[in-house]
Order: structure tokens, then C-alpha cells, then sequence
């Protein structure tokens, strides 16, 4: 995937535009631990009907974290609207995942003149709603113990891709339910991570709460989640869908927090007929 950066606020953001650009236009949002590429399999089955960008957020993937600002959801929507501007890119349908979610929503809150539709996947709006046994032990032990902290690092840096995978088979049979179908993005996403930038953005996003907020959303939205997700209930993902004024479910007994690794040529198909909808 060919990358481009543009200058946001003194920070360079990595973005790919691919797709017909006739076509009607999505921006998709990635999430936590997270790059641009988690939706790379979705996106090559979906390129000849959409005019797609997607983009990694601030400290992800190839971009620059922001310089003198917060990583925060709310931040992020920001950067996201300038990105947007710079590029001429207005009237599309946003697509996030996990943290991407929450950035959607905000994004959809704050400039609902940009949006046709919303899809959010894995996406945690309530206060302390998020599950999250793995995450705690990683960025709340390994980040706050620097002796654990350089060890972690240097395991980081040195493990192979063949280790990682063997390694974490038992748990992504508990985590991620297609794991080995992920063509290695996890790892990549493992290596590529920033520990302290995750922590960062952890702190602030777990006890965000659309509650007051949410009903002023008044775009189409589809929410998609999985039986499986170990981060986000399926009650919080019904409660979302009653309490907006045009929303559906879908919900995937076998899927994981990770859909769009699990299931890409399923949801591009679902992705083109909501959006053409």
C-alpha cells in the first residue's frame, strides 16, 4: 500500500487513498494497538466501489504523535476533520473499529456535516463498559515497572514473527478467533506499538461515556460486533442500537474483537450493501 503524509498542527499523518474516486467515499478508522492496515483485506475487495481513505491515527502506524496535545478521542476527531479538509474529503460514510469507533462518533458528533452513515465495530460508548484482562496487564504492570518495562521492550524488538505466533496460539483462542487468518498483522501491529502512547490513550478512552451525548447522533449507523469480543458486551451494543434513532445490529457468533481480520470478504459485502443502501 502506497502511503502519503500531510502536515496536521506540526505532526506528519500517514494516510492511503485508494478506490474510484466517482465512487461514493469512505474513511476508515483503525483502533487500539492498531494501524491502517487492520482493514487492508476488507479494502481489497471493496476498491472498485468506493473511494476509499483510511488513515493512521496520531502516534499509529506511519504517523507522527501530536506535539503539544492530548491523545485523546476527542483530539484524534480533530486531527481526523483537518486531515479531511486538507484533502478536500467531505460527504463520505466513516468506518471504525474498537478506538476507531469511539473516534467515529466523536468525529460524527462534532461534524455531522461530513457524514452520510457510521459503522462501528467492537466500539465501547459507556463509561467503564470495556472488558479488558489483557490490557490491563499489559499497560498498567509492564508500563509502570521500568525494569518490566525494558524487558518487554527487548522482547519486543527481538521476537521473530514464527515465535510470536507460536506463542500466542493458546491465547488467540481465547482473544482473536481467526488469528492465523491474520496474514501476520497482529505481529506487525506488536512491533510497530508504542507502550506509552497506548497508555496514554487507554487512560482516557476507557472511562469516555457517550451517554448524554449519543442521541444527538442522527446518522444511519450499523453496528457490528462479535459473540466473541472480550472487550465490549453485547448489552452495550444492543443499548446503543435502541437508544439511536436509526441503527441496526449485526452480530457474528464466531467473531472476535478483531471482525475485520476475521470475516473481510463478509464485511465488504455488508459495508457496500448499507452504504449503497
Amino acid at each position: 500500500m502506497e502511503y502519503n503524509k500531510v502536515l496536521i498542527d506540526n505532526s506528519k499523518i500517514a494516510y492511503f487513498r485508494r478506490g474510484d474516486r466517482r465512487k461514493p467515499k469512505i474513511l476508515f478508522i483503525h483502533g487500539l494497538l492498531s494501524s491502517s492496515s487492520y482493514f487492508n483485506s476488507t479494502i481489497n475487495f471493496i476498491k472498485d466501489d468506493f473511494d476509499i481513505l483510511s488513515v493512521d491515527l496520531p502516534g499509529y502506524g506511519l504517523s507522527e504523535k501530536m506535539k503539544g496535545k492530548k491523545h485523546n478521542v476527542k483530539n484524534f476527531a480533530i486531527y481526523i476533520r483537518k486531515l479531511c479538509d486538507e484533502l478536500r474529503f467531505k460527504g463520505f460514510s466513516l468506518v471504525g473499529g474498537s478506538l476507531g469507533g469511539m473516534v467515529s462518533i466523536q468525529f460524527t458528533l462534532m461534524f455531522q456535516q461530513y457524514v452520510k452513515k457510521l459503522v462501528v465495530q467492537g466500539t465501547p460508548w459507556l463509561k467503564d463498559s470495556i472488558r479488558h484482562p489483557f490490557i490491563d496487564y499489559l499497560y498498567f504492570y509492564i508500563v509502570r515497572h521500568k525494569k518490566v518495562f525494558n524487558m518487554f521492550k527487548k522482547f519486543r524488538d527481538n521476537v521473530t514473527r514464527e515465535n510470536f505466533e507460536n506463542m500466542l496460539k493458546n491465547f488467540s483462542r481465547n482473544y482473536y478467533y481467526n488469528y492465523n487468518k491474520s496474514d501476520g498483522v497482529i505481529y506487525y501491529f506488536f512491533k510497530s506499538m508504542n507502550l506509552g502512547l497506548q497508555k496514554e490513550v487507554w487512560e482516557r478512552m476507557e472511562h469516555l461515556d457517550f451517554t448524554k451525548e449519543i442521541k444527538k447522533l442522527k446518522k444511519p449507523t450499523l453496528i457490528l460486533l462479535g459473540k466473541k469480543d472480550t472487550h465490549v458486551k453485547l448489552g452495550d451494543a444492543k443499548k446503543l442500537a435502541g437508544v439511536l434513532e436509526d441503527a441496526k445490529l449485526k452480530v457474528f457468533k464466531n467473531g472476535s474483537h478483531t471482525l475485520f481480520l476475521d470475516y473481510p470478504e463478509k464485511l465488504a459485502k455488508i459495508l457496500k450493501d448499507f452504504l449503497y443502501d
